[in-house]
Order: C-alpha cells, then sequence, then structure tokens
C-alpha cells in the first residue's frame, strides 16, 4: 500500500487485535455455582434474546452470569430485571479492547450465540485462553476454532434448550468442565505478529498490480491456512471428537 498510496504512509495506526491476557488460575474452585460469561456487545444478532432465555430456563442456585459488555435496549432492561427478580446475575458494563476484565478469569464456560455468521471473534480467543469453555452457535468462523466435545460445544441457533442443558450437565460433571478447560487453555492464541507473517507469507507483494480480468480465480483463506484453526488433535487425553451432547464426555 505505501508504493501506491505514498502520501498515508505516516497516517496509519496499527492497533493490536491479538492481545495477551493474563495467565489464568491453574485450578478454578469446584465449589459453588457454575460461572457463565457473557462477552462482548449484546444485541439482536448476536443472540440477545437467546441468552436471556437461557439465563431464565436455568437455576439461579445452580448457575450464575457475568455480563461483560454493552447490551443495548431492550436486554439492558431485560437484564437487570432478571438480575432483581431471578438474582445470579452481574453486569459489569463495557470494557475497552485489549482490557480483559477479571471476570473472564473466574467463569468456567463463554456463551457465544450469535445468530449470523461471526468473522473472527477476538472474544472467543480471548475467553478460551482465560480458562472459559465455550459454547458457540454453529456458524460463521468462531464455530472453526470449537472441537465439540473436546474444547466446547457447539449448539444450532435458537437452540436454546440444548445450552440449558449442557450448563446443567456441567454444573454436575466438574471433572469434564476441568478436562475441557485445559483443552482451552493448551494451545495460546496466535499473536498479531504470527498471523501477520502468515499472511505475508501468502501473497506476493512484488507482482504488479493486475486488471481484474487477467486475475487467477480468487484463493479462499480458511482458519487453518491462517494458523489460527483448531489446533487441539495433539493434547494428550484428547483423541477424537466426541459428539456434542454433554454426557458423550462422562
Amino acid at each position: 500500500y505505501e508504493s501506491t498510496y505514498p502520501e498515508i504512509k505516516h497516517k496509519i495506526v496499527v492497533q493490536s487485535y491479538f492481545v495477551p491476557t493474563l495467565k489464568p488460575p491453574a485450578k478454578r474452585s469446584t465449589e459453588g455455582r457454575l460461572s457463565v460469561l457473557v462477552a462482548g456487545n449484546l444485541s439482536f444478532h448476536k443472540g440477545g434474546d437467546d441468552i436471556v432465555s437461557v439465563i431464565g430456563g436455568t437455576e439461579p442456585d445452580d448457575v450464575a452470569f457475568h455480563v461483560c459488555g454493552q447490551a443495548i435496549l431492550p436486554y439492558d432492561e431485560q437484564l437487570k430485571a432478571l438480575a432483581a427478580n431471578r438474582g445470579g446475575i452481574t453486569l459489569h458494563g463495557s470494557y475497552m479492547p485489549g482490557e480483559v476484565p477479571v471476570a473472564f478469569f473466574q467463569c468456567d464456560v463463554a456463551l457465544f450465540l450469535s445468530l449470523w455468521p461471526e468473522t473472527y471473534l477476538i472474544a472467543l480467543d480471548e475467553a478460551m485462553s482465560a480458562g472459559c469453555v465455550p459454547i458457540v452457535t454453529n456458524v460463521g468462523a468462531p464455530a472453526d476454532r470449537v472441537i465439540p466435545g473436546a474444547n466446547g460445544f457447539k449448539v444450532d441457533v435458537g437452540n436454546v434448550d440444548h445450552v440449558v442443558e449442557i450448563l446443567g450437565e456441567l454444573s454436575k460433571n466438574r471433572e469434564c468442565l476441568n478436562r475441557l478447560r485445559d483443552a482451552c487453555m493448551a494451545v495460546a492464541p496466535p499473536s498479531e505478529n504470527e498471523v501477520a507473517s502468515r499472511v505475508h507469507g501468502m501473497t506476493d507483494w512484488t507482482s504488479p498490480p493486475r486488471s481484474v480480468s487477467d486475475q487467477s480465480p480468487t484463493r479462499h483463506l480458511s482458519s487453518g491456512d491462517l494458523g489460527v484453526g483448531p489446533k487441539i488433535a495433539w493434547i494428550s487425553g484428547v483423541s477424537s471428537v466426541a459428539e456434542s451432547h454433554p454426557s458423550a464426555l462422562v
């Protein structure tokens, strides 16, 4: 870009999206309620209705929720009402990129229930690195990084009952929860420089620009090409992919 637009060379500031996180505790307490993280802004397309339904479908004595991020209307009001009536809900508010809230390191599970295909979703890396077992909808890039039964769970969009069932099973089976958590933390997310070097290695920066008609067919890069796909197969004790039903992990 510098050779094509030299005037913008000094007007670009690179923002790091791959932020290092603090080291999570080796073992969380197996006592008390299961703690569930809801990370990022909460809106309709992010699965706001389903998350509210999941909260309402769990028992406050068994599952507690921590919401880190901005909840837009009507979810802000709905969550406040649930917090007052149900209990077991902590609203932490917004946080700045790179400033991973302490709640990430205190929760056991993280929900990412988007209705639409997300792109990379940095919050998923942050949550997994912090030791949260992810439950993601089976659409978009986040689903590429979750292997059901090995390092998290996938659910169909809108399947609230399945999410509630998984949370109920994990609240009872802490041995399974710890095994999944270890798998999440065993593989650190790639650094910004690592991803940049892989992208640079796939691109011929010396070739002159070509017209669209002369270009070869588009190459679609997968998350594996970029080195950010699942890397769980080598983890000790994980030799196959279990079904997404938590009972398969007992």
